[in-house]
């Protein structure tokens, strides 16, 4: 029979055990609880500066006091809002419907999709420029090297007739199969 002597000097902690597993527990406390609760908290901050840029065009003091960097404006939107891949196949039509309004560099095409779909749909270099290159080679756009308004060299796309024809086709199968799928989603 074992002693209860034994058995107490056999589950005895260390107390360096015990300090670990107090820290880690801090420590997980913190990662699962204060910092999601603080980005949702910043998040909140971020549409209440969007809704007062929108209603005093950016000449609020509320602004200027709790101005965000882009990058503080990224990390928030990427933990707040699930991320949406761009639609196959859709990237090409709305780089033509963005030429449409005139002649843009490759990074205010990407801007101009980003700002135009309210953050949700991103135009990704790595299938930004490849899809740029089609665009010229099919002739739907030229290109001409000029200077962005950073003093940058880039190159400006223009949309040509044909990328227009071609902007009105793909706009017309869009919404058919647009229209298909939202029937089925109805009736299914």
């Amino acid at each position: 029979m074992a002693k209860a002597t034994d058995f107490a000097a056999a589950i005895d902690l260390d107390w360096r055990v015990a300090a670990f597993t107090a820290v880690i527990s801090v420590l997980a406390g913190l990662i699962f609880g204060t910092l999601p609760a603080l980005v949702a908290a910043r998040s909140g901050e971020l549409v209440r500066l969007r809704s007062a840029r929108g209603r005093s065009g950016g000449a609020s003091t509320e602004l200027r006091d709790a101005r965000l960097t882009r990058r503080q404006k990224r990390i928030i939107h990427r933990n707040t809002m699930p991320g949406i891949p761009m639609p196959k196949g859709a990237l090409a039509m709305l780089v033509l419907r963005v030429l449409q309004t005139g002649p843009l560099h490759g990074y205010a095409i990407a801007q101009r999709i980003r700002e135009l779909s309210s953050d949700v749909l991103e135009a990704e270099e790595g299938s930004l420029y490849p899809a740029l290159q089609r665009i010229l080679l099919e002739g739907w756009a030229t290109a001409q090297w000029g200077e962005s308004e950073t003093g940058r060299r880039v190159r400006f796309y223009r949309l040509t007739a044909r990328g227009v024809r071609q902007l009105q086709l793909e706009r017309r199968q869009y919404e058919q199969a647009t229209a298909a799928i939202q029937a089925i989603l109805r009736l299914a």
